[in-house]
C-alpha cells in the first residue's frame, strides 16, 4: 500500500481510480446529514469573511461577464416589477441604515456641479472681479432668469452646465452685488 504523499496526492490517486464508488460514498453522506450540511454552510456564508469574499467575487463576475450582467441585470428588473412593495422596504431600510452617507454623496455631487459650472463661467465677477464663491451668483445675460429656474438649485445647475457646455451664452457669473445693480438697471425686478 502507498504512503500518504506530502499533498495528499496518494488520497486523489484513489479517488480518480475509484471515482464512482467515491461519488457514490459522497451522495450517501450527504443525503444522510444534509441538515448538518446544510446548517454548516448557514454558519459559514454568515461571517463577514464569507460574505465579504462573496460579494468580491459577485462583483468581479459582473464586471467581467457581459452576459452575467445582463441576465442579471433582467432577473433583477423583473423582480422589481413583481415585488414593488418589497423594493420599496429594502430602498426605505437602505436609506435609513445608510442616510448620512447617502447625504453626504449627494451634497459633494452637487457641489461639484456648482464648482464645475462657476469655473466654466470663470471663477470671478465679470463686472467687479469679486472672486468669493460664497456671493458670487449666476445671472442671465438676457435677463428673465425666474423662468428658467422652475426646478429645483440643483438641477438648475445641471441646466446651466449642460447649457455652457453647448456654446450658449445666456448665462454670466456676478456678485450679488453688480448682479442686483445690473437687475434695477435693466429693470428686471418689480420695484426697480
Amino acid at each position: 500500500m502507498k504512503e500518504k504523499g506530502k499533498n495528499g496526492l496518494y488520497v486523489q490517486d484513489w479517488r480518480k481510480r475509484n471515482r464512482d464508488q467515491y461519488n457514490e460514498y459522497q451522495r450517501k453522506y450527504r443525503q444522510k446529514n444534509r441538515e448538518k450540511i446544510r446548517e454548516r454552510d448557514r454558519k459559514r456564508s454568515k461571517t463577514p469573511e464569507r460574505k465579504e469574499y462573496t460579494a468580491k467575487r459577485k462583483k468581479q463576475r459582473y464586471h467581467q461577464d457581459p452576459e452575467y450582467r445582463k441576465k442579471l441585470r433582467e432577473h433583477t428588473e423583473k423582480w422589481r416589477l413583481a415585488n414593488p412593495d418589497k423594493k420599496k422596504g429594502i430602498q426605505h431600510r437602505y436609506y435609513q441604515r445608510n442616510s448620512v452617507a447617502i447625504l453626504e454623496r449627494a451634497r459633494k455631487k452637487w457641489s461639484d456641479i456648482k464648482t464645475e459650472v462657476y469655473r466654466l463661467l470663470g471663477d470671478k465677477c465679470i463686472r467687479c472681479g469679486f472672486t468669493d464663491i460664497r456671493a458670487l451668483q449666476i445671472d442671465h445675460v438676457n435677463g428673465g432668469g425666474l423662468k428658467g429656474k422652475r426646478g429645483t438649485p440643483k438641477s438648475y445647475y445641471m441646466l446651466v452646465r449642460e447649457s455652457i457646455k453647448r456654446g450658449e451664452q445666456k448665462y454670466q457669473l456676478l456678485c450679488a452685488n453688480c448682479n442686483w445693480i445690473k437687475a434695477y438697471e435693466n429693470h428686471e425686478r418689480e420695484g426697480s
